[in-house]
């Protein structure tokens, strides 16, 4: 018999038995395995297992926090449920690999993230305070969804093809394209700045219209067509090589005009 001092408080959990090597009990249930701890919760099973505040942790090197079962190695679930390399925070179940969930919805599939939204699909997606990203490496910001590869969605809608990017405005599609303050760029390497549409290759808008063909360029607010044209304060000039200043249209190659006249 062990006389205590008076006054001593004496604790015991007398609920079940651990089994195994190295296990241990925390309020009151039982570790199965080696090497094994639950805190504030259930069993854990498995070697090298942790439950936080609820249920129990299956596999090698699992953690639980606040309340859901971990299964696999090397899992972490937030507020949430259960997978490999995954976690979930304050929001549903991670489904695959690496996949992790912000405030919002299942993600599925590898390397995807979810942040204030919906569940993002495919491999190394993520979705920014809006919807779903599909396919590889697609990035939606302030709510539209991403398809494709290595697609942007900035401030607007969505983008379909490949290494595209919109600015505060709509839809580009194709391959590097890029669209400025609201229009859609059509075409490969386009860009629009402060207006409309862009359609063919390498062609630049500003502050205007459309610029259709190559290498054409608009200054303060008139269409070019052909290639290397250029138009200042003016209007329209056709052909290739052309110059206008404060005036009109050059015709031809090489052309220029001053203050007014054609050349």
């Amino acid at each position: 018999m062990v006389r205590l001092p008076q006054g001593t408080i004496v604790l015991l959990c007398m609920v079940q038995v651990t089994s195994g090597n190295h296990c241990t009990t925390v309020h009151c249930h039982v570790t199965s395995g080696d090497h094994c701890t639950t805190v504030h919760g259930q069993v854990s099973q498995g070697n090298h297992c942790t439950t936080v505040h609820g249920q129990v942790t299956a596999g090698n090197h699992c953690t639980s926090v606040h309340c859901q079962v971990t299964s696999g190695n090397h899992c972490t679930t937030v507020h949430g449920y259960r997978w490999n390399h995954c976690a979930s925070v304050h929001g549903q179940v991670t489904s695959g690999n690496h996949c992790t969930t912000v405030h919002g919805h299942v993600t599925s599939g590898d390397h995807c993230t979810t942040v204030h939204g919906q569940v993002s699909q495919g491999n190394h997606c993520t979705t920014v305070h809006g919807q779903v990203t599909a396919g590889n490496h697609c990035t939606s910001v302030h709510c539209q969804v991403t398809s494709g590869n290595h697609c942007t969605t900035v401030h607007g809608k969505f983008i379909s093809g490949n290494h595209c990017t919109t600015v505060h405005g709509q839809v580009t599609s194709g391959n590097h394209c890029t669209t400025v303050h609201c229009q859609v760029s059509l075409g490969i390497h386009c860009t629009t700045v402060h207006g409309h549409v862009t359609s063919g290759n390498h062609c630049t808008t500003v502050h205007g219209q459309v610029t259709s063909g190559n290498h054409c360029n608009t200054v303060h607010c008139h269409v070019t067509s052909g290639n290397h044209c250029t138009t200042v304060h003016g209007q329209v000039s056709p052909g290739n090589h052309c110059t206008t200043v404060h005036g009109q249209v050059t015709s031809g190659n090489n052309c220029t005009s001053v203050y007014g006249h054609v050349t």
